[in-house]
């Protein structure tokens, strides 16, 4: 059991129950922080988190370094389910293309096979797609005052 008395320092720790999941009373920002340390009140050992005195009482901090070599854990969980969730995320992010899309990039390689040529410098030329169920409506007035207005 870790009581609130740290080892041979004997010294109150600013949370008495720091071994214990509980709520969080403040979040503090580096400004604050800096301020509330007390000057000159440190212990620190070799290969031991340092203790540092604060206005709120003594915290710990820093890394805490051992003889013990790493070891690692793996960990493998099969479930029945996990090709029906593959699948499901899969049909999540399947992307959707719009037959209208289709429709129009099939209508745009044909125009091109059936209109295009190359000239002398190898260049292609397409003739545009005519497409009389297009209205533009009446601009030749408007054309004509703008032509004019550049004249």
């Amino acid at each position: 059991m870790i009581h609130n008395k740290v080892g041979m320092f004997g010294i109150d720790l600013a949370d008495p129950a720091f071994d214990k999941p509980g709520r969080i009373d403040m979040l503090i920002g580096a400004g604050l922080f800096w301020r509330i340390l007390e000057s000159g009140n440190h212990i620190q050992n070799y290969r031991q988190p340092a203790f540092q005195e604060t206005k709120l009482g003594w915290i710990v901090g820093g890394e805490l370094q051992t003889t013990c070599q790493p070891t690692s854990l793996n960990c493998l969980l099969l479930t029945e389910d996990l090709d029906e969730k593959l699948e499901q995320f899969w049909k999540i992010e399947e992307v959707h293309t719009q037959k209208k899309k289709q429709i129009q990039q099939d209508f745009c390689e044909i125009h091109f096979s059936k209109t295009h040529t190359r000239d002398r410098e190898g260049r292609f030329i397409v003739e545009l797609p005519k497409d009389d169920k297009v209205k533009l409506g009446d601009s030749f007035e408007q054309a004509l005052r703008r032509f004019k207005s550049l004249e």
